[in-house]
């Protein structure tokens, strides 16, 4: 069976046999958000615990991790582009598992080099996490499908702090609940070698079956010159030098889109070590799991339906409702902390944070891979830039600011970065197009 492929009157022939495309590149998405999900159960667990678990040590390891992050990100795109998603994905994985296990006995001159590692491998995972998400949506899916993704890879904030929590609870030791984190992170990675090449929903137009593809391709040879391709991860661009690609990361920084993105990108990067860094500080350490679960529910219940609702009535009222939930999960937790509201209160919290976190994930991944959807590999990797930075100087500076001031800061990057997206929206391109 062969399946052409038309877009703007180029036709392609592609050989996808027993699947629709719409429903192949969803179960592909769903593969890489289980991984995913699997993965970042053993590390987000791991993070939340890390800075209470090796204080000073664990906030040095984190921000070196998302220096590195930020700085490999320029040669992200190269790296993903020459070995394709699959590839990537699996030694980017490969590397969060270093970390994991370094943290089973630790020690400084191994856990600070495996961080900085890991780093690297965190750019070139997202980077290619992002292409992927972009190469299996067109611009009317991409609230759907980064919804999707995100509702499943946050189902791992509630199954690793559960697990975790219900480990300790049982007086299970530390080291042993890292070794069951470590082996649950090499388990779901393997899942990645499961990845299946992208095909764009936007270059289906016009399915055409037949038993062989030069049938196809003379049912449209009226329609213009036909060639032939095999589908691919690169599907569509261009083969760029490594330089080339490095250029065009930095190359996008130029462009005003992009520029009034920054900001929005900056306070993503914030939210990273408040959620996960300096918000469950708040509370006693056998009880992170409870608390951080009950965020992931919020996140990963409200991503699915949020993605889809974007598609239909806008980015712009999902972005302010997020923001309206940051502000209050913020409030109630410093009034826990500064004005002896009952401790329960985190747990709403929590909730609220959850959702606010949803919201800028989906909308963020859907407004960029419908603005840069020629450039997807350098578009997530200058986010992840922009993203990683941020939260590694937020590490930095949590060693030596206050819950309050940390707070505060959060508050102001996000009514900045709301501030940016309305011009953006206004009067540069609009959120939905």
């Amino acid at each position: 069976m062969a399946v052409v492929m038309v877009e703007l009157g180029r036709p392609e022939v592609f050989k996808l046999c027993g699947v629709g495309l719409g429903e192949y590149n969803v179960g592909n998405v769903i593969v890489v958000a289980t991984a995913f999900c699997g993965l970042f159960t053993s590390f987000n667990s791991l993070q939340n615990f890390e800075t209470s678990l090796n204080k000073s040590l664990g906030f040095f390891s984190l921000g070196i991790l998302y220096t590195c992050l930020a700085l490999s990100t320029f040669i992200a795109p190269a790296v993903v582009r020459t070995l394709g998603n699959r590839i990537s994905l699996c030694i980017g994985a490969f590397t969060y598992c270093m970390f994991i296990a370094a943290n089973i006995h630790v020690e400084a001159y191994i856990l600070l080099p495996v961080a900085g590692i890991m780093g690297v491998g965190a750019g070139v995972l997202w980077t290619a996490q992002g292409a992927h998400l972009a190469q299996s949506s067109d611009a009317g899916q991409m609230g759907k499908m980064s919804g999707l993704f995100f509702s499943i890879f946050q189902i791992n904030q509630v199954t690793g702090n559960l697990l975790v929590a219900v480990l300790l609870h049982v007086g299970i030791n530390v080291h042993v609940v890292i070794i069951i984190l470590t082996g649950i992170a090499l388990l779901f990675s393997l899942l990645l070698l499961a990845v299946k090449p992208t095909y764009p929903g936007s270059l289906l137009k016009a399915p055409v079956v037949g038993d062989d593809a030069a049938a196809a391709e003379s049912l449209l040879a009226q329609a213009g010159s036909v060639q032939d391709t095999e589908a691919g991860p690169d599907l569509g661009l261009p083969t760029l030098t490594t330089r080339e690609l490095v250029l065009e990361t930095l190359h996008l920084f130029g462009k005003l889109r992009l520029q009034l993105l920054i900001l929005p990108m900056f306070y993503s990067g914030l939210t990273q070590t408040y959620y996960f860094g300096i918000f469950p500080r708040q509370v006693d350490l056998r009880m992170i799991g409870w608390l951080m679960a009950c965020f992931g529910s919020a996140d990963a219940s409200l991503s699915l339906i949020l993605g889809k609702v974007s598609d239909r009535i806008g980015r712009r009222p999902i972005l302010f409702a997020g923001a309206f939930a940051c502000v209050v999960g913020v409030l109630a937790a410093n009034a826990v902390a500064h004005f002896d509201w009952p401790s329960w209160v985190m747990f709403p919290a929590a909730v609220a944070l959850g959702a606010a976190d949803a919201s800028y994930n989906t909308q963020l991944y859907a407004i960029l891979g419908s603005f840069f959807p020629e450039h997807r590999e350098a578009a997530f990797a200058a986010f992840k830039a922009v993203q990683a930075g941020s939260t590694g100087a937020a590490f930095a500076a949590s060693q030596f600011a206050s819950f309050f001031v940390l707070s505060a800061a959060l508050l102001g990057s996000l009514v900045l970065g709301l501030i940016s997206l309305v011009i953006l929206d206004l009067w540069v391109r609009p959120l939905s197009s």
